[in-house]
């Protein structure tokens, strides 16, 4: 017997829905958003063929439509919901086809890929939150800080997730 190692649609479209808010966020700023409509497509075909490969490169592409949005100025909360979403989108996508990989498809892997599906969006709202405030606080040239600070803040609290 083999197991069905492709994750499950629900884990599809979750990805597909995280990488959609990611690329929704970079909407003022206008060019960048073939770059996080194409990761987000990109990120959902590697979810659905089990691809990691194709997951990086969406979330890769994902990450640079980011950056370019910030370059064309989109303010801090929208990067900072931007790029959490990146980061979001290669999360959830890898815990779903590593989960589902080791239980199989029929072994129904979406209780623990929305468990920690939640748990790295709460972190990450948090992390805006924190943006936010401090967004809010600054003044003259020191939100850019700030908002590095905070991201680079948020990447170790993401990544430190291991549910």
């Amino acid at each position: 017997m083999s197991l069905d190692e492709r994750p499950p649609l629900a884990a599809v479209a979750l990805v597909t829905a995280i990488g959609t808010v990611a690329t929704v966020a970079m909407v003022p700023s206008g060019t960048p958003l073939l770059a996080g409509a194409l990761g987000t497509t990109l990120a959902a075909a590697g979810v659905a063929l089990g691809s990691r490969r194709l997951l990086a490169s969406g979330a890769v592409a994902v990450g640079a439509g980011t950056l370019a949005a910030g370059l064309y100025g989109l303010g801090g909360i929208g990067t900072a919901t931007a790029g959490l979403g990146c980061l979001l989108v290669w999360d959830v996508g890898e815990q779903a086809i590593s989960v589902t990989a080791h239980v199989g498809r029929g072994g129904r892997p979406m209780a623990a890929i929305g468990v920690h599906a939640a748990a790295s969006t709460v972190a990450a709202g948090g992390v805006l939150a924190v943006v936010t405030g401090l967004a809010s606080r600054t003044t003259g040239g020191q939100p850019i800080v700030a908002l590095v600070l905070a991201l680079v803040g948020g990447l170790f609290v993401v990544g430190s997730l291991r549910l």
